[in-house]
């Protein structure tokens, strides 16, 4: 279900910004990706956070910020690391388009660095990640932080990941 609402998602998101032609090459290749396939079907939810991401890159390209603030902040709640679109959405919102057609591409990133939009998308999901950590640690007290946050800077697991870095773990694992 989630793999075909971002499927969707993704139709919407290609459709606004190309209007000459038929996003269907493209979402056909993101669905019919075989990694996505895998990773759907191996009970990884995954594809949950990514629909998370494009419904805030929907919802910033109709500048609905309030909306796309939440989205994202649940994203960022959800797993840690959407946090990495941060600076982009960031700088994407409000940014001056004209600057960059001009050649300007510095300027565009800098000028009216601090605008209504983008504080109000800021707060709206840092609001959002830091008002959900809190219920939940309120919950689930130390065990929450453990196991949603500090677990990625303590964990050992050697195969749980596509680090580029996989094959030196697994051989120094059991190396302390």
């Amino acid at each position: 279900i989630f793999d075909m609402l971002l499927g969707y998602l993704a139709w919407n998101i290609l459709e606004k910004q190309s209007k000459d032609r038929s996003p269907a090459k493209l979402v056909a290749f993101l669905l019919w990706n075989p990694i996505m396939a895998n990773i759907s079907t191996r009970g990884s939810n995954d594809n949950m956070v990514v629909l998370l991401v494009y419904g805030t890159i929907y919802f910033i390209l109709r500048k609905q910020y309030i909306i796309g603030g939440l989205v994202y902040g649940l994203s960022v709640h959800y797993k840690i690391f959407p946090i990495i679109y941060s600076i982009p959405f960031y700088l994407f919102i409000d940014m001056d388009r004209e600057l960059i057609l001009k050649g300007q591409k510095l300027k565009a990133l800098t000028s009216n660095f601090f605008t209504k939009n983008r504080i109000i998308f800021t707060f709206v999901s840092a609001f959002t990640f830091i008002f959900l950590t809190g219920l939940f640690y309120y919950i689930y007290e130390d065990e929450f932080l453990n196991e949603a946050l500090l677990y990625h800077v303590i964990r050992k697991d050697h195969r749980h990941n596509f680090s580029v870095y996989w094959s030196l773990m697994y051989y120094t694992y059991d190396m302390d």
